[in-house]
């Protein structure tokens, strides 16, 4: 407690005790002592875990990946679309891989025709595209085509890291 507060205390409680003279002043004391603490703070309630997978925009919908990025967890961003049979094999590869893992969520962005603003804005060309990101949100790996069919190990490998 600083000095000028406990000076503060301190005043508080003689003015109580002098005005509760026959009331019980250790009792006046503790309750000005108490008071001038404060309410114990209510300990902050648990975080409920994040969804396992997120479709974060509509077909083609620009995407702020900052906003995205799920603290304390590893990211798995999957660029997507609804017309590619190669992105829908990596994702049952992928969900099977880190169904039991806790610490990796995905976060599903379609980028349509790839000719749109969010496949523009991250650059994605060729489809499967995938982004990995580890805890403290830094881009581990990119993988494209047949290269993403590993995003479950990698990101099982990055969620291991201390």
């Amino acid at each position: 407690m600083s000095r000028r507060l406990a000076a503060a205390v301190a005043a508080a409680a003689t003015r109580a005790a002098t005005l509760a003279a026959g009331v019980g002043a250790p009792a006046v004391l503790v309750a000005v002592v108490l008071g001038a603490c404060g309410a114990p703070a209510a300990p902050a309630a648990p975080r409920p875990p994040p969804a396992k997978v997120v479709q974060v925009n509509a077909t083609g919908e620009a995407v702020e990946l900052g906003a995205i990025l799920e603290p304390g967890h590893v990211t798995v961003v999957d660029y997507w679309a609804t017309w590619c049979g190669a992105c829908e094999l990596v994702d049952e590869r992928l969900m099977a891989t880190i169904v039991d893992e806790p610490a990796i969520v995905v976060r599903k962005i379609d980028v349509g025709d790839g000719e749109t603003p969010v496949a523009r804005q991250h650059q994605v060309g060729a489809l499967p595209h995938l982004r990995i990101y580890d805890r403290a949100g830094n881009l581990r790996h990119v993988l494209t085509g047949n290269d993403a069919f590993a995003a479950g190990d990698l990101a099982r490998a990055l969620a291991a890291e201390p």
